[in-house]
């Protein structure tokens, strides 16, 4: 299974819309990004308040854009 059917598997039921964006799928939660995959991985949004708790975990780094 690609990184974008796994995570329709993970947020099916969810109100979510499907938008292609970065090179694959952005899920967005009304006008909001959610999350995105791409063939490289996955994207979350976790906020400036969690952003300080998610950097240290070994898979995580900083969107530079």
């Amino acid at each position: 299974m690609d990184h974008t059917e796994r995570m329709r598997s993970a947020l099916r039921g969810k109100r979510v819309t499907e938008k292609a964006m970065f090179g694959g799928v952005c899920f967005m939660l009304g006008e909001h990004m959610l999350c995105a995959t791409s063939p490289r991985g996955y994207l979350f949004r976790v906020g400036k308040e969690r952003s300080a708790a998610a950097l240290p975990r070994p898979v995580c780094q900083r969107l530079e854009y």
